[in-house]
């Protein structure tokens, strides 16, 4: 029997106003939902009400929701977890053990939609976002950094503007050192160009992201908030092990693998699955994925540099979700030539560091143009069973049955995904999450297909 939670119990879900009166909305709420993504630095999410006693739109007796108010969830999630999730031989349902994940979240209400459904009854649709959020738009900083590593600076800049609420963060370090000022930006976009100016200490990756995930293991003791925000490379994600494995079955088809080697009772069964999208070779060569070339200037010497970027030359040097496969870098075209020879298709021009220090730039824009590309190639929305295990920026192994009988698997679809994005839907009785993946490479190289 595949493994298939997905009830859940909401504890709460309460609107607090500025004066501290509450209003419970546990049972009148219909649904909600809450996005987290790898690409936005905050949870954002939107709940539907319906009131048929003015509970909460301003008479003397109850909450007036006039903007920025807090909204507080707490859910519990019972979630079937492998005593070893990486081990494919796993057989007995007994190496499963029930955990319960707590969901603790505290928001600012951002906007609110309300609608007179029929006589004395009221739906309000009401948006939210985090606390840090809200803050962010509210502060402006000024402020110089010298000679400092960006996960300094961001780590630095987190904690002074957000301690007041008590976030939990995991900074990944740094190797490259900066100067900089920031001119009144927000601070999270002094972390977002932090992020697009890093290279890892660990792997020398440059692509990295800040985002912020609805579950972490680490509850922040002062508040049992569970959200946490990450500042994280690529290479990290892509090297973890993957937290879940999840199956589809087509109607009428049995899951197996023809073989009997693989014991599919411990796959989470998909709900239902769709190709978002499939390759888009202009998409692709515009984006700089198979090459890119890097005009990088000196005003003050009057000198460029030219920086040619290879997919395939740079290949082997990242970490990949597939063993092997490479994106497809055409047929050779009338000229002899494939994507992977023309440098002049995707071009970028930017200025070299100055007197007061290097910039990097010349080892930062090539790899992170093709990385980010790369996760636009392949791209599958998943929606399972809800569960606390899985968070974006965490790796998935998906089956996918083929159509044929041999290979029980298809050859592309199936394997190891990154989650971009998760949408957390709660529905009365029930959740799920929509799951955003990408694979940033094919499961076989295309040279196999190509074998007589």
């Amino acid at each position: 029997m595949l493994l298939n939670p997905s009830k859940y119990k909401l504890n709460s879900i309460k609107l607090v106003s500025g004066k501290g009166k509450v209003v419970d909305i546990l049972n009148i709420f219909t649904r909600f939902y809450i996005d987290e993504s790898i690409y936005n630095y905050c949870l954002t999410g939107s709940i539907d009400v319906l009131d048929a006693n003015n509970l909460i739109s301003g008479s003397l007796s109850a909450l007036p929701l006039m903007g920025n108010e807090l909204l507080a969830i707490d859910i519990s999630i019972p979630t079937m977890v492998s005593k070893e999730k990486n081990n494919d031989n796993i057989s007995d349902a007994d190496e499963y053990y029930f955990n319960n994940y707590n969901i603790v979240g505290i928001f600012r209400i951002t906007s609110i939609k309300r609608n007179l459904e029929r006589e004395k009854l009221q739906s309000y649709n009401i948006q939210f976002a985090s606390e840090e959020f809200v803050l962010n738009e509210n502060l402006n900083i000024s402020k110089a950094y010298s000679n400092r590593t960006p996960s300094e600076i961001s780590e630095q800049l987190f904690n002074e503007s957000f301690r007041s609420i008590n976030s939990k963060s995991q900074f990944e370090t740094t190797s490259n050192k900066l100067s900089f000022i920031s001119p009144l930006w927000h601070p999270f976009k002094v972390i977002n160009w932090m992020a697009s100016r890093s290279i890892s200490n660990n792997t020398n990756c440059s692509t990295y992201f800040f985002y912020e995930n609805l579950y972490s293991n680490n509850v922040n003791t002062t508040n049992n908030k569970t959200n946490m925000f990450n500042f994280k490379s690529l290479d990290t994600m892509l090297k973890s092990e993957y937290v879940k494995r999840i199956v589809f079955g087509m109607a009428n088809v049995p899951i197996t693998d023809g073989t009997n080697s693989a014991n599919l009772s411990k796959y989470v069964k998909a709900i239902s699955y769709q190709i978002v999208k499939d390759f888009d070779t202009i998409e692709s060569i515009n984006a700089g994925l198979f090459t890119n070339k890097l005009i990088a200037h000196d005003i003050i010497n009057k000198k460029y540099t030219e920086l040619d970027y290879n997919y395939d030359n740079r290949f082997s040097d990242m970490p990949h979700l597939g063993k092997s496969g490479k994106i497809y870098s055409g047929m050779m075209d009338a000229s002899g030539k494939r994507f992977t020879d023309y440098y002049g298709s995707a071009v970028y021009m930017h200025p070299l560091g100055n007197s007061f220090g290097n910039n990097y730039i010349d080892k930062i824009v090539g790899p992170r143009t093709s990385q980010l590309a790369s996760l636009q190639h392949c791209n599958v929305n998943i929606l399972v069973p809800g569960d606390g295990q899985i968070s974006a920026g965490n790796v998935i192994k998906f089956k996918l049955p083929s159509p044929e009988s041999v290979p029980a698997y298809d050859s592309f679809y199936d394997g190891k995904y990154l989650v971009t994005a998760i949408r957390h839907h709660f529905e009365t009785e029930e959740y799920t999450m929509s799951l955003a993946c990408a694979k940033e490479t094919p499961k076989i190289d295309y040279d196999e297909y190509s074998r007589p």
